[in-house]
């Protein structure tokens, strides 16, 4: 007589291991030093990204482009960098182009040595007109200036303007300039010396009011 044994084998758990491959340095040293950078100056006006980029595919083909723009104004600074996937190609195109008359500007390139490439020269923030820090301030200036402002403010602003052309008046009065503005402290006061100070029947009240 045969036993059948119906009970379900246990499963055999396997520890799994993780295994870390690291990549190989060298790998990314050897994608940079088959790279070449060339750079160029005297841009013209327009000659910016996208037309560097159409103009120098015909020698090969472009892996970045870079032209720098002013952090203050946005406004391109007239040079740029250009890499190319072969550094021989960048020697050519920077030969061939050197001297070259472009919209009423002869460009200037120059091949740029491997150990003289930085990370520095394709910066990944481009700033324009709308995005640069002068931009920023002046937008936050506006902001500020068209502001609602409070009563407790309005009454603040007008007390410092009012100290403000006082030092003005005492000044204007020491050189013998005599004004009368209303809302001033001793407005009437001043009017009354401005009157007589008046000589001169002819002549006009130089008082003012506002």
């Amino acid at each position: 007589m045969k036993v059948i044994n119906s009970a379900k084998p246990k499963p055999k758990f396997i520890k799994k291991t993780k295994h870390i491959v690291k990549k190989a340095p060298k790998a990314v040293e050897k994608k940079d030093a088959e790279s070449g950078v060339i750079f160029i100056s005297h841009l013209p006006h327009g000659f910016y990204d996208r037309e560097l980029k159409a103009f120098f595919s015909q020698f090969g083909k472009l892996s970045r482009v870079s032209v720098p723009r002013s952090e203050k104004t946005g406004a391109v600074c007239g040079y740029g960098y250009l890499e190319f996937h072969v550094p021989d190609v960048a020697k050519i195109a920077a030969q061939t182009m050197n001297g070259y008359l472009v919209k009423g500007k002869i460009l200037k390139c120059q091949y740029v040595p491997q150990e003289r490439v930085s990370e520095k020269m394709f910066p990944k923030q481009i700033y324009n007109p709308q995005n640069c820090p002068k931009a920023k301030r002046r937008e936050a200036a506006i902001q500020k200036m068209n502001r609602i402002l409070s009563q407790e403010e309005k009454d603040k602003k007008m007390k410092r303007l009012k100290k403000k052309y006082v030092k003005r008046l005492r000044e204007l009065g020491k050189e013998g300039v005599l004004v009368a503005l209303n809302g001033m402290p001793n407005h009437k006061r001043m009017l009354k010396r401005i009157k007589q100070e008046i000589v001169d029947p002819e002549m006009k009240d130089v008082s003012t009011e506002y």
